[in-house]
């Protein structure tokens, strides 16, 4: 029961924190990995639970990862990711990893999400962006077409790497500035 507690309470802040309106209604620079941060330590006994210790790691100083957008957006794009790993990895046996890595490259922002939970099965791989489409019974086949839309919005992109034995998606983002700045 109390590990039930723990994790209800971890839920319920991940949606309190998420609901705040400052996140949805202005814009500002983020750190992307700040948010990630923040996200998988409200995941964290969740993960725990399954054997799994998530991280972020990065490749430069995390003021590289600073863009001008809405904190709500990168919310939604990392729970997306971290609740569909969490999903994977519940279905695998064995040890387990799921981390952020972080790179820059030549003012784009580069974001890999890994895991080696249960595999996307090859005949699901064309179509896990598609609207309503999920490998999940209790899924909504939404999440991983909002995270693709709401990339494209910063004109982005997430591709699913098919050179990798784990699942690995790969975000590129370009490093936006405030519009006083110059994008």
């Amino acid at each position: 029961l109390q590990e039930n507690l723990i994790l209800i309470d971890e839920k319920a802040d991940f949606y309190r924190n998420y609901l705040r309106k400052e996140k949805q209604d202005r814009s500002r620079y983020i750190n992307l990995y700040a948010i990630a941060t923040q996200l998988l330590k409200q995941h964290e006994h969740a993960f725990k639970a399954i054997s799994v210790t998530p991280e972020v790691i990065l490749t430069e100083d995390q003021q590289e990862f600073t863009l001008w957008g809405y904190e709500g957006d990168f919310d939604t794009i990392f729970a997306n990711l971290i609740t569909n790993a969490y999903k994977a990895l519940k279905k695998a046996s064995g040890k387990k990893h799921f981390y952020f890595k972080l790179e820059s490259d030549n003012g784009i922002i580069v974001v890999h999400s890994v895991n080696n939970g249960q595999p996307i099965r090859e005949e699901h791989r064309s179509k896990i962006f598609e609207p309503m489409f999920s490998t999940y019974s209790d899924g909504t086949g939404l999440g991983l077409t909002i995270v693709q839309d709401t990339i494209s919005l910063y004109q982005g992109d997430i591709v699913l790497e098919e050179d990798s034995n784990d699942t690995h998606f790969k975000l590129t983002i370009p490093r936006h500035k405030a519009p006083e700045e110059g994008a």
